[in-house]
Order: C-alpha cells, then structure tokens, then sequence
C-alpha cells in the first residue's frame, strides 16, 4: 500500500466529508448511490494526487469520516490501524469500504475503550448504519408474520409512526446483541448465593437471591449462559436430590421453558435435565456467570449471530450477513428457518407490540373431505367446525393433523392448547397402506376407514384456534364478554 495520508489532509477530508453530510440529511450509506456521489465530491474540493494517496486509501479515509465521530478529525494512529485493516480484509475490493467502516466503528477487530478518544470507542454513526441495515429485515419479517400470524398486526401498521418505533427498537436490540455477544455485566454468585432454576406452571424462574435478581422464561422462551469456571448443578423436588450435573469452565448451559416442563442443556457431552411443574434446579457454587444476549440455543449462533463472525467477500456482503442473521439463513421466509435466526427468540421472549409474542406450535387442522370443495389451501386444511365451502366437520370422514406455525400468545386467547391422542393404525388410503396419522379424542379413531383403538395410547398437545376475530385490547379491557361472543364455529372457519 502507498505511503499513507498525513494528518493535514486527514483533517481537511474529515472537513470536507461532514459539512457535505449536514448540507444532504438525506444521504444515506444503504443506497448505493450516495457513497459514490459523496467520494466524487471529495475528488473535486480536494486536490490529493493519486501518486500521493491510492483511489483506495482516499476513498477509505471518506468511509471513515462519514461513519466516525462528528467533532474531531481521527487521529493518525487510529488512521493507520484502520487503513491496516482495510488492507488485510480487502478480499472484495473497494466494493465493501463502507461495509469494513461500519464494521470497523462499531467494534470488530479492535477493543472498544468505554472512555476517552471518542475515535477509540465504538462510533455512534457507525451503530447507526448497522441498525439501519437490520431494520430491513425486521421490518420484513414483521410483515411476513403479519399474513400468518391470526391477531399480529396487520401490514400496514409497520408502515405507521408506532410501527417503525417497534421496528427501530427491536432492530437496535438485536445491533447490540451482534456485537456484544455476552453481558457487559456477569453475574457473580458468592458463597452465600444461589442460582435457581424454578419450573411454574406458566413458564421457568432463574432467581439469584441475594443479588435480587430474577429473569422470567415464558413457554417457548430461552436463556443461554457461560460458566466462568467449575460448578455443580443439582436438581431437586419433593422427594430430595434427583440429579447432579459437574461441569467445567466454558460450559454452556441452554435452558428452554416449556407448557409444563422445562430442558436445562450443557455443552459437551454432559446430559440435559428435565424439570416438571414444581421441580427446581439449584448451583450453589461460588461462580460468575456471562448471559449470552442472543438466546436462540443454536449450536451455530458464534458463528451466525455475530458482527465478528462476518468476513468481508465477494459473495457475501454485510447487509446479507445482518439479515441472514436476523431471520435465518434462508432467502425466503420459513416457519422452520426463521426460527433459527436472532429475532424470533426476541419475539418469544420480548414479545413484538403491546406485549404480543409469538411461538411455533403444533397448530391442529381439518382436512375437508369435500370433493368439490372450494377452499383456496391446496391441501383444503382449515380450522373450526367448518370448511370455508360450509361442509361442516364430521369426525367420521375429516382428517386431522397437525402443522407447525406461529400463534400469537395474547391477553385474550385465540388458540388453546388440547390434548388428542394420535392413530398409529395401518389403513388404506387412496390405495395406499400408511399409518393413519389422524387426531381424535375418546378411546378409538372415529375415521370410518380406522376405527381402531390403538395398542399403546399416548397423548399429545396441539394448539387449537378457538377464536377467530381480531379484538383490539381496549375492547377487551372494555367488556371480557366481547371475544368470547365471537368464536370461530360461528365463523366459517379460516
């Protein structure tokens, strides 16, 4: 690389830079037509010759200032680790200059000072940039899960002031959770102190007394942790000590609230606890603990969900990586892809507006047995007591399984969760032998081509929608009354 750019020029470029930037409020860094309008505009009011300072030095030092500190030029040491780095991870060129800046500022490849130069701490405007190109994404996602989601806001609202409040927030979050991937702040259990792991009825309970600390895990919900060193974690119940789990510094631990049940996992080879309504799990050992920011339990979240996972190439930029990272990897939406990327345990957890979260269930459906029915779903699925081409549902001929999807979990319920017992019995369809797979109550399948009672009866839980109409909360805060007036049998299904 040439000979790098001195103070004076630095200084004037970072002049020239920020006063274009006061003169446009409309620049942006995302479209990408605005970054080379501004490095043309540099070219003309600065007169460095190429021998002196590269096209690439010149147009790095722009990137810099345009997503550094606002009030003073950068100083030279600063200059030159950064124009370092841009040379070592220049593999795509000087395609990805912004992309390495905004990375740069907001913390990779260096250690962010919490004082001091403000060139030394993370850049504001950097942040600003990341949060800007993660917004997408969730702004996306919201809107997708807002045609499947019965009781998410409709579309529109993400387009509306409240709308793009909830959107920048969750987006600012999840910036924050990308880059510091564990707590600033670990938690430090004395001789005196006791984490518990308390399995309710209505979620899991994590609980350090004499810290007066307590996190709160709803069904569906997770944390993930780090132990600073070696501990024991014991399970107990009515009857004593059930179980001890001995693990070592570096240690994992992934805890998943569940209806009835919570999962605590370790890393390793060390085997999960189960816990049931009433049970709790204790770790009494003198020990700090680092909470992970992103709670999404996947075994490739080091290397998907954060900023220093990212490595600048020709083939995949800094935006994708953001919103890969943010709804999963795929290209388009997926119930089983989203729910690996880093907002959807946000929405779980946190929930979206007015405390709405969503969770992936086993939602139950009929399959019409109509044959010129008109239901618009290939498969003809539908909920309630009848399909859309009003046959109504007869447990003899109607199949019934279930599909995974996202519910919202609200003040006022519009799924339930129901236990059927599933048929394993072999039966003829459409000329084929297969298990019958249908969903029923009682003590035997009441298809009319089953009819068995099965073996070994086992029960599982589905989620049934049982209301189908969209009532606003002041309603329902207004008269309890009203959402139970509109069940979905009296709507013609969905």
């Amino acid at each position: 690389m040439a000979p790098l750019m001195d103070d004076q020029q630095v200084t004037e470029v970072h002049r020239a830079v920020n006063t274009y930037l006061r003169e446009n409020p409309g620049f942006n860094l995302l479209n990408p037509n605005h970054f080379p309008q501004l490095v043309d505009e540099m070219h003309r009011q600065i007169s460095f010759t190429e021998d002196t300072n590269p096209n690439e030095i010149f147009t790095s030092v722009v990137a810099m200032c345009a997503v550094g500190p606002e009030r003073s030029s950068p100083p030279g040491k600063i200059v030159q680790e950064y124009l370092k780095t841009f040379k070592d991870n220049s593999v795509a060129g000087i395609d990805r200059v912004v992309e390495i800046a905004v990375a740069y500022g907001c913390g990779k490849w260096r250690d962010i000072a919490s004082e001091g130069d403000p060139w030394c701490r993370q850049w504001a405007r950097a942040l600003s940039v990341m949060i800007k190109g993660i917004e997408s994404a969730v702004r996306e996602s919201n809107v997708w899960l807002s045609t499947r989601v019965v009781g998410y806001p409709e579309a529109s609202f993400w387009n509306s002031e409240d709308g793009r409040d909830a959107v920048y927030r969750d987006a600012a979050l999840l910036a924050l959770y990308m880059i510091n991937s564990q707590s600033l702040n670990p938690l430090h259990i004395s001789n005196k102190g006791v984490l518990d792991i308390i399995c309710e009825s209505d979620g899991t309970t994590i609980k350090v007394k004499d810290l007066n600390y307590e996190q709160y895990l709803p069904p569906g919900a997770r944390a993930v942790f780090e132990i600073n060193g070696s501990a024991c974690l014991k399970k107990l119940s009515e009857t004593g000590n059930e179980g001890e789990r001995s693990f070592n510094k570096g240690t994992q631990i992934n805890i998943l609230a569940q209806d009835v049940a919570a999962e605590i996992k370790f890393t390793g080879s060390i085997k999960q606890i189960s816990l049931k309504i009433g049970e709790s799990a204790m770790i009494a050992d003198p020990i700090d603990i680092s909470w992970w920011e992103c709670c999404c339990g996947n075994k490739n979240c080091a290397t998907r969900h954060r900023l220093d996972a990212w490595l600048p190439s020709t083939k995949i930029n800094l935006w994708s990586f953001l919103a890969s990272a943010v709804k999963g990897p795929e290209s388009v939406f997926k119930v089983n892809t989203f729910v690996t990327g880093m907002y959807y345990p946000l929405l779980v957890k946190e929930g979206a507006v007015s405390s709405m979260r969503i969770r992936k269930v086993p939602v139950e459906y009929k399959y019409c047995s109509n044959k010129d029915c008109t239901n618009p779903d290939p498969l003809r699925k539908y909920e309630g007591s009848r399909c859309s081409c009003k046959k109504p549902y007869d447990p003899e001929k109607t199949l019934r399984r279930t599909e995974d999807r996202f519910i919202a979990i609200m003040d006022y319920p519009i799924y339930q969760r129901q236990e059927r017992t599933r048929c394993n019995a072999e039966v003829v369809r459409n000329d084929k032998n297969e298990k019958c797979d249908n969903l029923y109550n009682g003590s035997c399948c009441p298809l009319s081509h089953c009819n068995v009672e099965p073996k070994l009866k086992r029960p599982t839980y589905v989620w049934v929608r049982t209301y189908s109409k969209r009532v606003p909360l002041e309603v329902f805060e207004e008269d309890e009354r009203l959402w139970i007036e509109q069940p979905l049998e009296e709507d013609g299904g969905s």
